[in-house]
Parts: structure tokens; sequence; C-alpha cells
């Protein structure tokens, strides 16, 4: 059997950044204060992110600026 080696950049060429945040706010307020300082409008998506062998979930907060292209999220780091 023959064996392949893929490389990441093969499939991903976005540009993006990430930052982190610190807080003891609860995700709801921090998404409300990043929308008020910011000017953007980031929204709970309906779902939150799951994962197969967690218990928890991670909320999830959403914008798309489609003026410029960006996509914004928010996903808490505390299980919910």
């Amino acid at each position: 059997m023959a064996i392949s080696k893929l490389n990441l950049e093969d499939f991903c060429n976005d540009i993006f950044s990430l930052f982190a945040i610190h807080t003891d706010l609860d995700d709801y307020r921090l998404a409300y204060f990043l929308n008020k300082c910011l000017g953007i409008n980031l929204c709970r998506k309906e779902f939150d992110l799951d994962f197969i062998n967690s218990k928890g979930s991670f909320s999830v907060f959403e914008y798309i600026d489609q003026s410029n292209f960006l996509k914004w999220s928010l996903i808490s780091n505390i299980y919910n």
C-alpha cells in the first residue's frame, strides 16, 4: 500500500487573524461589549460547537461583514 503525505498548505490558503480574550464575563456579555465597541453585530448561532468525545459544548457567536468580506467568530472556551 502506498503512503502519501498531505500538506496543510494544500488545503488552506485563507488569511486570518486570531485573538484570545481572557475575561470573567459571560459569553453573551462579552459579545454585547464587542458589538458596542467595535460596531459589529455578533449573534449567537442556533447550534453550539460539540465534539464527539466531549460532554460539553461551546457557544458560538458570529457576524458576517459582507461589505469587507470578513467573518467574525467568538467561541467560548468554557463548557456549557
